[in-house]
């Protein structure tokens, strides 16, 4: 079995943007998985409004069509050589980590590691973590954020570092 995954914090939105651009140049096939209450996969395209888009709490895109499962666990023991993403929570204040994976009993499919690559490589590696109450900071290489947030920040990026996710200052 092979395998490949990514830990980022990202924006919806900018998950969004993605997804939308990599179903804009492709045949590609998506869903929308609502875990609670009751397990939903929901088929979209590239026209999927981004208020439709942020209600999903994790997407899959195949190159096949995808097949509807009464639960999560059936869905995704079918879910070879598929990229998924689990969208992180975020608000005004915090990115919590979101992951996008693939997963293949035998060879990952190359198109989509390009994938997966491409958004990598929009990533920007480390951020200012800020401890709120001393107000320490230092600059760490290991957290992800995309290169579309700092273009956003008129300063230095500047986080605050917690149990529960990164909190912007």
């Amino acid at each position: 079995m092979s395998s490949t995954s990514l830990q980022f914090h990202a924006t919806t939105d900018d998950i969004y943007k993605f997804v939308i651009e990599l179903l804009g140049n492709s045949q590609y096939n998506a869903c929308g998985i609502i875990l609670s209450p009751k397990f939903k996969i929901i088929e979209f395209d590239k026209l999927c409004d981004f208020h439709a888009f942020e209600k999903f709490e994790m997407i899959f895109i195949s190159k096949e069509q995808i097949n509807f499962y009464e639960n999560y666990k059936d869905f995704s023991e079918n879910q070879d050589n598929n990229i998924g993403i689990l969208l992180g929570y975020n608000d005004a204040d915090t990115i919590k980590e979101s992951s996008m994976w693939i997963k293949s009993e035998d060879v990952i499919d190359k198109d989509f590691k390009k994938c997966i690559n491409r958004f990598k490589k929009n990533l920007i590696k480390g951020a200012w973590i800020v401890n709120p109450y001393t107000g320490d900071k230092a600059y760490y290489k290991i957290i992800n954020i995309l290169l579309m947030q700092k273009k956003h920040m008129k300063a230095e990026l500047k986080y605050v570092l917690s149990l529960d996710g990164i909190y912007m200052n």
